[in-house]
């Protein structure tokens, strides 16, 4: 009898670990997967600083004006909902690591951002508007959480907007520089058109600002 019991307790746990190794192997199978496309980007965005670097040596503005917007469409739609994704991957798994994956979109995402504001400053390029949304990414806080569904309604009304996300604790030096900026004191904490939103922001308000309010 107490074999039997052995036995039973013995297949138990050596299904225990086939399934933990599952549950692993698909972890890291999505995360890896979600890494790939970070990497596919950061190609792209080596391409990009090249002109940024050509029109430094050269003085061309002009020929880089004509394709930076390209280069702008193609990494958004590269990079785009790869932060949702990591993060769904962060709360619905137990053993893949997504702190790298994700410092790697965050940098992305800081280029892709001064590439919009050059191509705004220099080439006069309006098709984009970027708003920069402030979040805390060590706690969960009800307001971002709020916020961000706010964003993602005004995204899907709005066109034209492209919104940046950026954490606010995770000592990433753009940020610091825009926060200190902007004096921002409160989150979540928006910028749009060079003006500074503290706390919820309305969806009316935000597509008053934007001027696509329907």
């Amino acid at each position: 009898m107490v074999n039997k019991y052995i036995k039973a307790l013995l297949l138990t746990g050596i299904l225990f670990a086939i399934g933990l190794l599952m549950m692993s192997a698909f972890d890291n199978a999505r995360v890896n997967s979600i890494s790939n496309q970070i990497e596919l980007s950061v190609l792209e965005s080596e391409s990009t600083q090249q002109l940024l670097l050509y029109e430094s040596v050269f003085d061309d503005s002009e020929s880089v004006c004509k394709i930076l917007p390209k280069r702008i469409d193609l990494q958004i739609s590269k990079t785009s909902g790869l932060l949702k994704e990591l993060n769904s991957a962060k709360a619905q798994g137990y053993f893949a690591d997504t702190e790298l994956p994700k410092l790697k979109y965050l940098n992305e995402n800081i280029l892709l951002y001064i590439l919009v504001q050059k191509a705004i400053k220099d080439c006069e390029n309006k098709e984009i508007i970027p708003l920069v949304y402030f979040y805390t990414e060590n706690d969960y806080v009800a307001d971002e959480a709020t916020q961000a569904k706010v964003l993602d309604s005004v995204v899907k009304s709005c066109s034209n907007v492209r919104v940046f996300a950026f954490p606010k604790d995770m000592g990433i030096p753009v940020v610091d520089v825009l926060i200190q900026k902007y004096s921002i004191s409160q989150y979540p904490a928006i910028i749009l058109k060079n003006k500074l939103y503290s706390g919820i922001t309305s969806e009316n308000d935000l597509k008053q600002a934007l001027g696509c309010n329907s």
